[in-house]
């Protein structure tokens, strides 16, 4: 046995697969989708002192999902606001905090080519919490291009029988990847309030992920067979979603005003949703992104409903109802992840099964002794019955929730909208 683990451990220090201990944890982030990047060098840490962040903007785009933010067992941001990316170490809660970095490299990859759009003076990322998803990273050691795609560039929309001018052209970076070579041991996201600084982006951490290596901050367009793009109007949508947010008079940025608009085309351009107003009839060709509800506050609706019904100890315990209290307190005021959906859907199934158990021995009990309750017994069972019927009914569409939101962490198609960076 000694003779093995002597074989083992040679053989690891050979081909360099032995862990160090005092070796840092490196982590990759993989950026895609309509982002808007910005290096920001007046964010204020938790002495005060202004650092330099980069902050990563998203339009609430139809026709895509949600942002996921995970390292494996992540999951959708429903909510649109201004989050940091927390870095945790050890047993520590991630936190907000920017490093000493004021820029990147572009280390041994290819140079990036996102869009380059100039920054007018009216441009503040702080002012965006409502119209878009907003993401404090501290700065990457390095960046690189994840996916590159041919990108033409207009000042005006192109007419019918007349040629339109390309002010630029080239191919432009769909994704970016954060190379940080220090990375933290684990990662969140912490909603920030009031100006956004690391003092006051120190909410109760989101989902809360070990490092796996890759985290993925991924806005997929809708795939959906009935909606097929061949006009990619999805990525000319996210496109002017993105330079309305930056510059909206286009004081700056007339040059760039459209994308992939060379000349008019007959089929595609009419509906082109760069345009200040298209068709009604445009509108249903892009894909809605199914509504959904918020999982914590349904599900600390339910939670309330039964704890209100004066439940005997037994049928409390048949409808789950300390589970569910239990993980409507681990979920609350934060957006759950795959195993918070999954391990829910399960209580959740077992308490409407429970829920059935309750009715059913409660109409058994009048069959088997054929006598009326007294009245105020009557009127407290009925209560009971109306309140079950109504948590098993919450929680059905509850469980059908899970499964949406399980599903908008893992679905879509890659978007093709092209990187912006601000300067």
């Amino acid at each position: 046995m000694k003779k093995q683990l002597l074989y083992v451990l040679v053989l690891c220090a050979v081909i360099g697969l032995c862990p160090s201990p005092g070796l840092a944890q490196r982590m990759d982030v993989d950026i895609e989708g309509p982002w808007i990047l910005y290096l920001d060098s007046g964010f204020p840490d938790q002495a005060g002192s202004s650092k330099t962040v980069l902050v990563a903007i998203a339009p609430k785009v139809p026709g895509h999902y949600y942002p996921t933010f995970s390292a494996g067992t992540g999951g959708a941001v429903k909510n649109l606001g201004i989050y940091c990316v927390g870095f945790g170490a050890g047993a520590s809660l991630p936190a907000c905090t920017p490093n000493n970095l004021n820029t990147w490299a572009w280390s041994t990859y290819m140079q990036p080519a996102p869009e380059i759009v100039k920054k007018p003076a009216s441009f503040d990322w702080r002012t965006l919490a409502s119209p878009a998803y907003v993401f404090i990273f501290p700065v990457p050691d390095s960046i690189s291009s994840d996916g590159l795609y041919m990108a033409t560039f207009q000042s005006t929309f192109p007419t019918k029988g007349s040629p339109n001018t390309t002010t630029e052209s080239g191919p432009r970076s769909i994704g970016i990847q954060l190379h940080y070579v220090n990375g933290p041991g684990s990662v969140a996201l912490l909603p920030c309030s009031g100006t956004p600084s690391a003092s006051n982006c120190a909410g109760l951490p989101s989902l809360n992920q070990q490092n796996s290596g890759t985290v993925r901050l991924h806005v997929k367009s809708i795939d959906s067979p009935m909606a097929e793009d061949s006009c990619e109007h999805h990525v000319r949508r996210a496109y002017h979603k993105m330079l309305m947010l930056v510059d909206p008079p286009l004081s700056v940025n007339q040059s760039r005003a459209y994308i992939n608009e060379d000349t008019y085309d007959d089929t595609c351009s009419p509906c082109d949703p760069q345009q200040d107003s298209i068709s009604p009839d445009c509108d249903s060709l892009s894909p809605t992104l199914m509504a959904t509800t918020d999982v914590p506050e349904s599900l600390s609706r339910i939670v309330a409903l039964m704890d209100g019904l004066n439940l005997a100890p037994k049928q409390a315990e048949q409808l789950q109802l300390s589970a569910l209290k239990t993980q409507s307190e681990n979920v609350s005021g934060r957006s759950p992840d795959q195993n918070d959906l999954m391990s829910l859907k399960k209580t959740l199934l077992k308490s409407e099964k429970g829920i059935q158990r309750v009715l059913d021995d409660d109409r058994a009990r009048d069959s088997i002794t054929g006598k009326q309750p007294a009245q105020k017994a009557a009127l407290s069972r009925v209560a009971l019955r109306v309140g079950l019927e109504s948590a098993e009914s919450q929680e059905e569409a509850l469980t059908g929730v899970t499964d949406v939101d399980m599903m908008l962490a893992i679905s879509g198609k890659d978007c093709r909208a092209v990187i912006m960076l601000v300067q």
